[in-house]
């Protein structure tokens, strides 16, 4: 395999850490929920005790699995799989998430349309179906006081939200 990140339109890369029932319905939604194959996943787990990397190895084969000796924490871990990443794209997504359907499909079209966007992020649901706030204001003391008193409700318009990007579509 060359070094060239070529193999593939996307990686989705999972960090584990304890997390095997949730893990289990995160992939099985990648592969039921996506329509195109020039995809891999790759699991990068931090030293699980509860049997997750077990159960990848014995239910999904397909899945790159790397097993860290230690918990080496979320961040260490995401950079570990896009290292290994082969995918033009990355997708970073958390054990605790299910794939709606075509999401990856309509995260690239997104792409693939928008040449100069350098990063995505998605509209995030409850299971229910709600809407799920997936933004956190740029930090420090005076937004922090702002959220302590729900003052950002009074303000939904203002600019200084930290917010994931959204295409012409949800996706």
């Amino acid at each position: 395999m060359s070094s060239e990140k070529n193999d593939g339109r996307i990686s989705v890369i999972i960090v584990s850490w304890n997390v095997r029932e949730f893990l289990v319905p995160c992939i099985n939604s990648i592969i039921a929920k996506t329509s195109f194959k020039d995809y891999e996943i790759i699991v990068v787990d931090n030293a699980s005790s509860d049997g997750t990397v077990e159960t990848v190895k014995n239910r999904f084969p397909s899945v790159k699995l790397i097993e860290n000796g230690e918990n080496l924490g979320f961040a260490r871990a995401c950079n570990i799989g896009a290292k290994k990443a082969r995918a033009k794209y990355l997708f970073f997504l958390n054990p605790d998430t299910e794939l709606r359907e075509k999401a990856l499909d309509n995260l690239l079209s997104f792409l693939e349309k928008n040449m100069e966007a350098d990063a995505v992020g998605a509209k995030l649901l409850w299971p229910d179906g709600n809407y799920q706030e997936s933004y956190r204001r740029f930090p420090g003391t005076f937004f922090s006081i702002l959220e302590v008193f729900e003052f950002h409700y009074y303000f939904p318009g203002n600019s200084l939200k930290l917010c994931s990007v959204y295409g012409p579509k949800s996706f």
